[in-house]
């Protein structure tokens, strides 16, 4: 029997959010990109008002990004990727290590499925244990950002991942991890879903509703784990 765990990165695994710390960066070490905060907060606020639902805000961040990334080098980028993240790993949630030491040593594969940038996500999670990271991901041409968007790892994409790697295994166990409603047709995928506990109450009432774990505690993850296998 496979046993398999899916992960989102943002505010599951990682305490921040990615791709507002590669905009911040960006904007604090070139002026000309100023201009961008401004239209952040409206996008942020137009969310908040609920005047754009969860997917149409994802975007319009990730189309912000690529348009501010637009024209820089790829070793540029990476090698910000690298300065931004390179302690990520002290802004791990508590439980993360405890849980991934515990998954690899009873042969639990790992995924993780996130909306951020696939070389940001691959800087985050270096010192774990991933068989595959499927992210969001920008086109490059001799070299150099476009602005183009080539792939959104949203919600439905997320679904569309997780049921084509469950596929080959039908004979499997499985658990996910997410914190936001991104994550859920992810988590309905899986035999038991975590809700990362945070202060979104309509995260807490859905946990509540489907009877979903929330939990920040490594020691409670691994006694849910514990009782399908």
């Amino acid at each position: 029997m496979q046993k398999l765990a899916f992960f989102d990165l943002d505010k599951t695994i990682y305490r921040r959010y990615s791709l507002e710390e590669v905009r911040i960066h960006l904007r604090r070490n070139f002026s000309n990109l100023k201009w961008s905060e401004k239209e952040e907060k409206k996008i942020t606020k137009s969310f908040q008002d609920h005047k754009s639902n969860y997917n149409e805000t994802v975007n319009k961040l990730l189309d912000l990004t690529a348009s501010m990334l637009k024209n820089f080098r790829e070793d540029e980028i990476d090698n910000l990727y690298r300065d931004i993240f390179k302690n990520s790993h002290k802004e791990y949630y508590s439980w993360v290590e405890l849980v991934f030491d515990f998954l690899n040593q009873n042969d639990w594969v790992s995924y993780l499925i996130t909306g951020s940038l696939k070389p940001a996500a691959y800087h985050i999670v270096q010192k774990l244990k991933f068989e595959e990271i499927y992210a969001s991901e920008f086109e490059i041409k001799n070299n150099k950002y476009t602005s183009k968007i080539i792939k959104i790892v949203n919600d439905k994409a997320k679904a569309i991942i997780t049921k084509s790697i469950l596929e080959e295994y039908p004979d499997r166990l499985t658990i996910g991890f997410g914190d936001s409603l991104g994550d859920i047709p992810m988590l309905e995928l899986v035999d038991i879903p975590f809700i990362i506990d945070n202060k979104k109450e309509y995260m807490l009432n859905l946990a509540q509703s489907r009877n979903w774990t929330v939990t920040q505690k490594a020691n409670t993850i691994i006694k849910e784990i514990k009782k399908i296998f």
